[in-house]
């Protein structure tokens, strides 16, 4: 028993595994942007809580000062 594709199914395919490929790269570069933004995220929160370190260290250093 032999089978028979047409040149339409081929074609369709082919759009297909081509669709794919772009959506599979798209994914690829979005998960990369995500990635960048979570390591911006961080940095962003370990210098807020330095900040915060930095403030409570004043508040306590003039506390200290005024008594």
């Amino acid at each position: 028993m032999t089978h028979q594709v047409s040149l339409r199914g081929i074609e369709k395919a082919s759009y297909i595994i081509d669709n794919v490929q772009i959506l599979n790269s798209t994914l690829n570069r979005t998960l990369l942007i995500l990635d960048e933004i979570s390591i911006r995220a961080q940095t962003f929160e370990r210098n807020a809580a330095d900040d915060v370190v930095a403030l409570l260290d004043l508040v306590c250093n003039q506390q200290t000062l005024l008594r």
